[in-house]
């Protein structure tokens, strides 16, 4: 009775995965994607990596229902951040990311809008001259990419909001949940392995310093000790660390009041 099915859980991406708004590592240059209403005068800008686009059900949802115009800017394993990362796949510095980057930053100063939801993955090797550290290896570099961001978009924009991350999976949950279907709780993590409750509340005082908004998203899909897999009918992951789009729609009413209030459309 999950939604989606443990069967359909692998293939469940948010739309913007098959019609190219989503853009693979290898492309650069941004797509031209609106949703919602795109005549109105509130526009949303989604900024960030696949945990940004996670976000996009939600937004959509919301973007339709509250009559705003949604641009997604989103990038497969390429952070918001204005730091160099490396990507494992090619082996080197993640240059494309950089580039789509500033192109994003160009895009926005143009749109100007109503608010930016900027929302990066935790998890990056982060480049810093000729070596290489995680995020957790050098905070430093990554608090001052985060904030470098930030002030940028604070400038192009009325109100900007940083999603902090969500929880991690120890499990593969569609895997482990078809191996334990009468045993849910198998397929469980400790709050203390899903969460990064020290890189929240550096994320939180960043964006606090930047004049950002802060939401910490971490109750929503992990309400309980341990983090479950599945909350009522919905299954929480598709895989270690990704929000299934049932899920994340079903957030949307829960994301609208923690983001700053925007007007509606009348009528």
């Amino acid at each position: 009775d999950l939604t989606p099915s443990l069967a359909a859980a692998r293939d469940d991406a948010p739309t913007i995965y098959d019609d190219g708004c989503h853009l693979d590592q290898a492309t650069v240059e941004p797509k031209p994607c609106v949703f919602g209403d795109p005549a109105s005068a509130v526009s949303v800008a989604l900024f960030g990596d696949s945990h940004a686009a996670q976000w996009f059900p939600a937004l959509d949802r919301l973007a339709r229902v509250e009559g705003w115009r949604l641009v997604p800017y989103t990038k497969s394993a390429c952070t918001p951040a204005e730091v160099p990362v490396w990507n494992g796949a090619m082996q080197r510095e993640y240059t494309e990311c950089a580039a789509w980057r500033d192109r994003v930053f160009a895009l926005l100063a143009d749109l100007r809008p109503t608010l930016v939801i900027m929302a990066p993955s935790r998890t990056y090797t982060l480049v810093d001259g000729a070596s290489t550290a995680s995020v957790a290896e050098r905070p430093d570099l990554w608090d001052a990419g985060i904030a470098a961001s930030l002030v940028r978009l604070r400038a192009v924009a009325d109100n900007v909001v940083l999603m902090g991350d969500t929880p991690r999976s120890k499990v593969d949950p569609p895997v482990c949940l078809s191996k334990h279907l009468d045993d849910i709780l198998a397929c469980t993590t400790p709050a203390r392995l899903a969460i990064d409750a020290a890189r929240t509340a550096a994320d939180a005082r960043l964006a606090a310093a930047a004049g950002a908004g802060f939401i910490d998203p971490t109750a929503w899909a992990c309400p309980t000790e341990p983090c479950p897999v599945v909350i009522g009918t919905y299954l929480v992951f598709r895989d270690t660390h990704h929000l299934t789009t049932p899920f994340s729609t079903a957030l949307a009413r829960r994301l609208l009041a923690a983001l700053p209030p925007l007007p509606r459309r009348s009528g």
